[in-house]
Order: C-alpha cells, then structure tokens, then sequence
C-alpha cells in the first residue's frame, strides 16, 4: 500500500510540475505580450503563487518518499537478520518431519515422536514485536512469520500433551499422531521456506543498492 501511494503520489507532482510549465510557458508565448500592463502585475503574482504551491508539494512528497525509502532499507536490514534464524527453525522442523513420517509408516513406539519436543523446544521463536518493522516490506510477510510462530508454538503443546496422556498409547494411536503432525508441519516448513526465501531477496536488494 505504501509503495502503491508513493507512486500514486509521484505521479501526481510530475503531473502538476509539467502543467504548470505548460501553463506559464503558453502564457509567456501566447498571451502575455497582449496583457495590459496592470493585467502583468496581477499575473506575476498569481504565477508566483502557483510556483510555490508546486515547489511546496514538491518539497513534501520529496520527504515523504526518502522517510518511505529509509523505511523500506531499515525493513530490509531487519528482514536479512532473520535469515540464521529461519534457517534454524526450518532445519529443526524439517528433521521432525523425518522422524515422524518413519512413524506414519512404522511404530518404534513413543519415545522417537516424545524426543521429537525437545527440537521444538530449542527454536527461538520471534515475537509480534519483531515483525512489526518488516511491516513496509510486505504485510503478508510478517503475517505469515506471525502464522509460522503460532504453528510452532501450537505443535510444541500438543507434543508436550501428547507424553502426559494417551494420545501414544497405541500403535494406532501413534501412527495417526505422526500422520497428522506430517500434515501440520509441512504447511508451517513451506511457509518458513517462503519467509526465507524473502529474507534472502532482502539481503540482496540491500547488496545491490550500495553498488
């Protein structure tokens, strides 16, 4: 949205620079040598008046589009800082999937799907606090990192519920249990794959604009 209303606003600067050229350039040609003298005084003022208005609006969206830019680098800055993190977390949940999906398909009874928390338990997960700056990057961005963590928090519970009751008390039970992380947890690795994947582009895009 934010790129979409500087653009817009780009736009609408550029349309009103080059009219009021056109505008002071076809009275300057066409019609002031047949102006009465009083008439140039009043038209003077009212060009000069319309100069500062264009020069005005310029200068603002001219700072609105640097704090736009500043934005979108700090955002960048922020979103590459996240890359080892991501790398981790997608790493961890990748060889849960392994493991569980040896479970959908064989029983090796409870304890190979109960180790399977404490891999859980050590990704550090990000906060509401720390998307907020990849906010001008994209919305859906820090929206699917947000999904991600929630994912990841949830199937942590579960897990840990999972040793406390009779959700793995049978080879039936177990073999569903798995099925269905697999299911869970392969929807959370494509989105950490596609956060990485934007946290990379980031990182470029900042190698590139200090070329």
């Amino acid at each position: 949205m934010w790129k979409l209303a500087n653009k817009h606003a780009s736009k609408v600067v550029t349309f009103v620079l080059i009219s009021g050229l056109l505008i002071f350039f076809a009275y300057t040609i066409c019609i002031w040598p047949k102006l009465q003298p009083g008439d140039k005084g009043t038209w003077s003022g009212a060009l000069g008046t319309v100069g500062t208005l264009i020069g005005t609006i310029w200068l603002a969206t001219s700072e609105s589009r640097r704090r736009h830019r500043d934005e979108i680098t700090r955002a960048r800055l922020h979103a590459a800082s996240f890359l080892l993190q991501l790398a981790h977390a997608s790493g961890a949940i990748g060889k849960l999937i392994r493991s569980l999906q040896i479970d959908a398909q064989v029983d090796r009874g409870p304890d190979p799907i109960l180790a399977c928390l404490r891999d859980m338990q050590g990704i550090e997960l990000w906060t509401i606090e720390d998307l907020i700056p990849l906010a001008p990057l994209s919305k859906n961005f820090a929206a699917l990192l947000a999904e991600s963590a929630d994912q990841i928090k949830s199937f942590t519970k579960i897990l840990d519920m999972a040793g406390r009751d009779s959700s793995l008390s049978t080879s039936e039970k177990r073999k569903i249990f798995a099925e269905k992380a697999v299911h869970l947890m392969t929807g959370t690795a494509s989105n950490l794959d596609v956060a990485i994947q934007q946290c990379d582009a980031a990182r470029t895009a900042i190698h590139l604009s200090g070329d």
